[in-house]
């Protein structure tokens, strides 16, 4: 029986599982993730956006039935997560800019290049 409840594990509630099975279970899933480096490409690190709009690529390509080229669905995964980088920028700038400066006008030249100067930090 217990063999064959291994392969519904998924469905049995983790304390009813042998302390011996749970104990080898957290002690692999110690050394996994003390092993995992972050994805790297072209010596960018690949975050869950950029991942995504890369398998959109291959998947595009292969439905297409095309070959997936690596190189340039990773120049496309690259140029999507800036454009949402210099979007988001942007509105913080928007944002901290209308926040300081104004609601705060008429105000001198200085104090403008001060909140300016700040807002783009």
């Amino acid at each position: 029986p217990e063999e064959e409840d291994l392969r519904h594990v998924n469905e049995i509630p983790y304390d009813s599982l042998r302390p011996q099975f749970r104990s080898d279970v957290e002690e692999f899933t110690r050394k996994v993730y003390k092993s995992l480096r972050p994805k790297r490409l072209d010596r960018a690190t690949v975050t869950g956006p950029m991942l995504v709009h890369l398998a959109q690529e291959y998947c595009k390509a292969i439905n297409d039935n095309g070959m997936p080229a690596i190189k340039s669905a990773w120049t496309y995964a690259v140029q999507a997560q800036m454009r949402s980088s210099c979007r988001e920028a942007v509105q913080l700038y928007r944002a901290r800019m209308n926040d300081k400066a104004m609601h705060n006008l008429p105000m001198d030249e200085d104090e403008l290049r001060a909140v300016h100067k700040a807002a783009k930090a």
